[in-house]
């Protein structure tokens, strides 16, 4: 898998030939495949959609299994950008009661590593960069 984590405050190089999308959709587990497939119609064609699908299925189970996103009316928000060689896919959540932190889990663990593909700075938005830097 080709997936490195970016600060979401550096930015990439050049957003001038970027296009942005975002959608929110409300907290609850089965708005999982609508977020999915919000992201799969987005990069059709691009050579790592099937990464950032799967990125983005995380990010979400994330985002309703530790965060008030999960509660009545809670909402997450799906934010996706494209640009010639590259994309990146950043969900934002409603915060929880305490910090994400990465934690090592053992072989048959059901959970624990959904941290891995993320910056462990970013605590609400994540942002996952597929391909070369803008301008690069």
């Amino acid at each position: 898998m080709s997936i490195s984590p970016i600060d979401v405050h550096s930015g990439l190089a050049d957003e001038s030939d970027a296009m942005r999308w975002r959608r929110t959709f409300p907290g609850r587990t089965d708005q999982s495949r609508p977020a999915r497939h919000f992201v799969a119609f987005l990069l059709a064609g691009c050579p790592l959609a099937d990464d950032a699908v799967s990125v983005t299925g995380e990010l979400v189970a994330n985002a309703l299994t530790h965060t008030h996103s999960a509660k009545p009316g809670g909402l997450f928000v799906v934010e996706v950008r494209r640009w010639r060689g590259g994309a990146a896919v950043a969900v934002t959540d409603q915060g929880g009661t305490s910090e994400p932190r990465i934690r090592e889990a053992g072989w048959l663990a059901e959970s624990g590593r959904g941290l891995h593909c993320q910056s462990p700075e970013s605590v609400e938005t994540v942002l996952c960069h597929f391909g070369p830097e803008l301008g690069g």
